[in-house]
């Protein structure tokens, strides 16, 4: 039944566009890659629960609670201080022990994470709603005497489809628009043949109420695209802003718009952060989006709310289309942004989603059809540019993941520097050889050891992979930096992989998928999602300016936790990946000067990533590649922490400004470990 839902209203939108057949097709294909996507999904969740079922925590944890039933009755057991010792020993066991210590040292934080907010907060953000009034008040109080000094005052159309509104939602969206501290606003309203006859009503009076309102009414209900371009004819100002009828705006959000474009007058596109509003108007689960990101655009539609157009662009791609009813906001955007480069992120919280039964604030899965159609617009977007790319499901309802196809004649050096840990390398080495489905590669072997174990372990394998080349480098100090670049010079491919001995691949596909991004030419590198052995996430991407100087976001998440707005689970850009395993081309690593040799032991990676990111080159992020990194297995080196000290010290002076405000990581979130959590005292 529900299926029959979708594709009756997908049907509908499309034939009022004048098709039929296409987005019925889309459709199916869309369920049969939810279907394999489940699939594939079940299969991870399966390996994992046999992997914890043969690791020594969940014998030992079986064992304690064989005794723990046989020793406490079934009365004493549904006691809520069983209950709570239950759940800290848990808490242990799949958390692991350093991120059980850290929640006992906030244990008042956690607390009010789990109980302050129930119901809305997802932990992270505990304690946003009253932060939140707080930090308006304080923009609202900088905007207001701010305000005199604009000297333009473009006018901006709001553009506002109604259909069968809740009535107190609608009024307290309307009194969010009239209650802007810039004037220089017009409200487009367009009922869509509402037949609850309290809608017509109420928008009836609303131009009486406010000159600045304009209402329009279509003869039947034909969909939000449609609407909305009814809504659009009406629109006079230099900018739209799209708004839904049930969702509020904070009362500084024009004057933002407008005092930006008094700054930045070329900028065609803008968008702010935004949160959600419950059903009783309490503020939750803020979005404090990243600086433009094309990577993450292209798996998710983050920029969403609020955004402003050029109006003369929207028109000029022709508004809305009804063949993407549902995501026609995302649809609209895409042709915009093909027109334009001209894009500005406003990082502060403009826009209030309203979370209902209906809406996909609170579920996605509601509005199937709109997850059909947001995959057709990102098709037909990639078919305009005459880019070569497959758009597939990613890790959730909505996400997707980009597939670039990659040239057959494509090859990899993979250089991994060993320092004598001979099991790490032999796993590493034999998930190269049984875990990867991409064959072209070659493998440079680097032996900075002080035996003879590199060298034999070497040896074995060239007998099974015979582009295996080993680089003696015993006698010489520890120098990552150093070693690497000496390898590059020996390697023959095109691409560059730099792996660490201790890293294991954990699904065949996870080099072409680095690939992907790799051979992009606007992209300079790319890292995989790495795990720890316990199968929470050690890398999903470098935050500039976390713990002091940079680190690893989301340490210690579950992989399968949704975590800061699933962002470990969706291709995205960054300023930094690992070089624990990052794939690069050959000339970008040339261009900039491979890695700094005054860097020996630590940041080289990041130093890397950001020389290339000021050449105008992304560094991208992607999921889809997952290692295992049994970190800290490896070569240890005596004064370690000195050298590290003296280290980021030189990547303190070198990219102060960087670490002084990541493009790709809020001010508003906390940077101390492990980062993606609110800060309350920003």
């Amino acid at each position: 039944m529900i299926l029959k839902t979708h594709v009756a209203s997908v049907a509908n939108a499309d034939a009022r566009s004048g098709g039929h057949l296409a987005v019925d097709d889309n459709l199916l294909r869309f369920y049969e890659d939810e279907l394999g996507q489940v699939t594939r999904e079940l299969i991870e969740i399966r390996n994992e629960l046999e992997w914890l079922r043969d690791s020594v925590g969940w014998k030992i944890f079986e064992a304690v609670h064989r005794r723990l039933k046989w020793i406490l009755p079934a009365a004493l057991r549904r006691t809520r201080w069983y209950k709570r010792c239950r759940q800290g020993l848990l808490s242990f066991f799949e958390d692991g022990a350093g991120t059980f210590l850290e929640k006992l040292k906030h244990k008042s934080k956690l607390w009010n994470a789990l109980h302050a907010n129930r119901g809305t907060s997802r932990g992270w953000d505990a304690g946003y709603d009253d932060w939140a009034r707080r930090r308006e008040e304080a923009e609202l109080e900088r905007a207001r005497a701010d305000l005199s000094r604009l000297a333009q005052r473009p006018l901006i159309s709001i553009v506002m489809p109604v259909y069968n509104m809740n009535a107190e939602h609608l009024r307290r969206a309307i009194d969010s628009v009239r209650a802007q501290i810039y004037a220089e606003w017009e409200l487009c309203i367009c009922d869509d043949g509402s037949t609850d006859g309290q809608t017509p009503a109420f928008v009836a009076g609303l131009p009486e109420l406010d000159s600045r309102i304009k209402v329009v009414y279509a003869a039947r209900n034909q969909g939000i695209a449609l609407a909305s371009n009814q809504a659009l004819a009406l629109a006079r100002g230099e900018f739209i802003a799209l708004m839904d009828g049930d969702d509020e705006i904070s009362p500084h959000a024009l004057f933002e718009i407008a005092r930006h474009l008094n700054d930045s007058p070329e900028t065609d596109f803008i968008y702010s952060d935004r949160d959600k509003l419950d059903m009783a108007g309490k503020r939750f689960e803020p979005f404090f989006k990243p600086d433009w990101s094309p990577d993450l655009f292209l798996s998710c539609n983050y920029a969403c709310h609020l955004v402003a157009l050029r109006t003369s662009l929207v028109r000029e791609v022709r508004g809305f289309r009804a063949v993407c009813e549902g995501s026609q906001d995302y649809d609209l955007f895409l042709r915009v942004l093909e027109k334009t480069d001209a894009i500005h992120h406003l990082p502060k919280v403009l826009y209030h989603w309203r979370v209902s039964p209906t809406s996909t604030a609170g579920d996605g899965r509601v509005k199937m059809h709109a997850h059909v159609a947001a995959r057709l617009a990102l098709e037909e977007s990639f078919k305009r540019q005459g880019i070569d790319a497959r758009v597939e499901r990613g890790y959730g309802v909505g996400l997707w993941r980009i597939r670039y196809p990659f040239p057959e004649s494509a090859r990899v050096s993979v250089i991994i520097p060993a320092g004598g840990n001979i099991p790490c390398l032999e796993q590493c080495l034999r998930g190269l050889r049984e875990q990867t489905s991409f064959r072209n590669f070659e493998i440079i072997l680097i032996d900075n050891s002080r035996g003879s174990g590199v060298a034999d372990a070497g040896r074995c394998f060239q007998r099974l992979w015979k582009d295996c080349r080993y680089l003696d480098c015993r006698a010489e100090p520890f120098n990552y930096s150093r070693l690497n670049n000496r390898a590059v010079a020996e390697a023959q491919a095109p691409f560059l992989l730099f792996l660490n001995d201790d890293v294991a691949p954990l699904a065949p596909d996870w080099l072409s998928a680095l690939l992907e991004h790799a051979q992009r030419p606007e992209v300079g590198a790319v890292g995989p999602m790495l795990l720890y052995e316990d199968k929470t996430v050690q890398h999903a991407g470098i935050i500039m300016g976390l713990n002091g100087c940079c680190d690893h976001g989301m340490k210690n998440l579950n992989q399968h936790d949704l975590g800061y707005h699933n962002f470990h689970n969706m291709t995205r850009n960054c300023s930094a990946v690992t070089a624990a395993c990052l794939l690069t081309r050959r000339e970008v690593f040339s261009d900039v000067g491979g890695f700094d040799e005054a860097l020996p032991v630590a940041f080289q990676d990041v130093d890397l990533c950001l020389k290339m990111r000021e050449r105008g080159l992304s560094i991208v992020y992607t999921p889809f590649a997952k290692l295992c990194h049994f970190e800290g297995k490896t070569k240890q080196v005596f004064g370690l922490q000195k050298v590290a000290g003296f280290e980021e010290s030189i990547i303190a002076q070198r990219w102060g400004r960087v670490i002084a405000r990541d493009p790709f990581y809020s001010q508003n979130l906390s940077r101390q470990f492990p980062g993606y959590r609110l800060d309350l005292s920003a």
